[in-house]
Protein backbone atom coordinates (compact mmCIF):
# COMPACT_ATOMS: atom_id res chain seq x y z
CA UNK A 1 0.00 0.00 0.00
CA UNK A 2 1.30 3.44 -1.03
CA UNK A 3 0.95 6.46 1.34
CA UNK A 4 1.63 9.91 0.62
CA UNK A 5 1.80 13.28 2.38
CA UNK A 6 -0.54 14.77 -0.20
CA UNK A 7 -4.31 14.88 -0.16
CA UNK A 8 -6.24 15.88 -3.03
CA UNK A 9 -9.25 18.18 -1.95
CA UNK A 10 -11.70 19.00 -4.04
CA UNK A 11 -11.87 22.77 -4.55
CA UNK A 12 -14.71 25.02 -3.42
CA UNK A 13 -17.19 27.61 -5.46
CA UNK A 14 -14.96 30.22 -3.47
CA UNK A 15 -11.79 28.34 -4.09
CA UNK A 16 -12.60 28.45 -7.50
CA UNK A 17 -13.78 32.32 -7.91
CA UNK A 18 -10.44 33.28 -6.03
CA UNK A 19 -8.03 32.31 -9.23
CA UNK A 20 -10.46 33.45 -11.95
CA UNK A 21 -9.71 36.92 -10.42
CA UNK A 22 -6.24 36.25 -9.97
CA UNK A 23 -5.81 36.06 -13.90
CA UNK A 24 -8.08 38.70 -14.42
CA UNK A 25 -6.06 40.77 -12.21
CA UNK A 26 -2.52 39.23 -13.32
CA UNK A 27 -3.36 39.45 -17.18
CA UNK A 28 -0.05 40.55 -18.11
CA UNK A 29 1.70 37.63 -16.14
CA UNK A 30 2.16 34.13 -17.66
CA UNK A 31 -0.41 32.70 -15.20
CA UNK A 32 -2.61 30.04 -16.10
CA UNK A 33 -5.83 28.77 -14.44
CA UNK A 34 -3.88 25.75 -12.43
CA UNK A 35 -0.66 28.17 -11.19
CA UNK A 36 -3.67 30.44 -9.65
CA UNK A 37 -5.62 27.82 -7.67
CA UNK A 38 -2.73 26.30 -6.73
CA UNK A 39 -1.54 30.02 -5.41
CA UNK A 40 -5.19 30.55 -3.78
CA UNK A 41 -5.57 27.23 -2.23
CA UNK A 42 -1.86 27.28 -0.61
Amino acid sequence: MVTSAFEIIEPTREDRRRPAGLVKQLVSAPLGYVDAIVIATA
